[in-house]
């Protein structure tokens, strides 16, 4: 397995509720919110 495989499969998240980081596997889904989550950031600040 590459040294950055995995990187490139997951996204790691923080749950704020219980202060746990979790991976999840990227996929459509995920990769829409981030778009949606970076972008709602840059309009911020």
């Amino acid at each position: 397995m590459s040294l950055f495989g995995q990187q490139l499969l997951t996204v790691q998240f923080y749950c704020e509720a219980c202060r746990t980081p979790f991976e999840k596997v990227k996929d459509e889904t995920v990769m829409r919110h981030l778009t949606a989550q970076s972008e709602d950031a840059g309009r911020q600040g």
